[in-house]
């Protein structure tokens, strides 16, 4: 995989959280009693009005969870064991935060700014979101999917995919949707999408 994918893939997520950010506080300000809510929110937490209830909602019902706690994406995987997996050596991990999306990258050291991994975890929120955490994160992963060229896979989270097209690993797992983007010297799809698929076993590992 390229920096151009790698990187585009990453502004790509957090660009989608901004967008469907600005929608929400749009909704929130109309008259329209039937807007539903966006399937990536802004992670500070609110009473939901009759604006933002989906349609069949319980009338006057509230929902006053607190959000779901955000992942540190670099807790997930150490450095020795994306090392391991690429069979080469990479930088320290280096962590971003925005609004629900946390990213982990992994820098080449014969090109620093190029991302020998990049780890990034979606999460979803029982606060921003009526029908709970688990749901902004399903919708969220199959809104993904559905604009992606996706190879299905099993054995993994609730729900995976590869992207044919990005080469990136794709996991629902709860109120998580994990996507890991890595980047071999050969080029090989197959051992991409190997070495993907065994980093992202341990990161589901840790998840909370």
């Amino acid at each position: 995989m390229t920096l151009t994918k790698l990187d585009l893939r990453r502004i790509t997520g957090i660009c989608v959280v901004a967008l469907c950010g600005l929608l929400l506080l749009a909704a929130c300000g109309g008259d329209d009693n039937t807007s539903q809510p966006s399937a990536i929110a802004p992670t500070a937490p609110k009473a939901v009005s009759a604006a933002t209830q989906p349609a069949g909602a319980p009338a006057g019902a509230i929902n006053t969870s607190v959000p779901t706690s955000q992942v540190d994406a670099c807790a997930l995987l150490d450095q020795a064991e994306v090392e391991a997996a690429l069979g080469q050596p990479v930088l320290p991990p280096t962590g971003e935060l925005v609004a629900n999306l946390a990213c982990c990258s992994y820098g080449n050291p014969e090109a620093p700014i190029v991302s020998a991994a990049a780890l990034c975890v979606f999460t979803g929120s029982d606060a921003d979101y009526f029908a709970g955490a688990a749901a902004q994160a399903r919708d969220a992963f199959e809104l993904a999917r559905g604009n992606a060229e996706a190879r299905p896979l099993s054995g993994m989270g609730d729900d995976a995919y590869w992207d044919e097209v990005f080469e990136d690993l794709n996991v629902l797992s709860g109120p998580h949707l994990i996507s890991l983007d890595i980047s071999l010297d050969d080029e090989d799809d197959e051992a991409t999408l190997a070495a993907a698929q065994e980093l992202m076993a341990q990161a589901l590992q840790r998840l909370p």
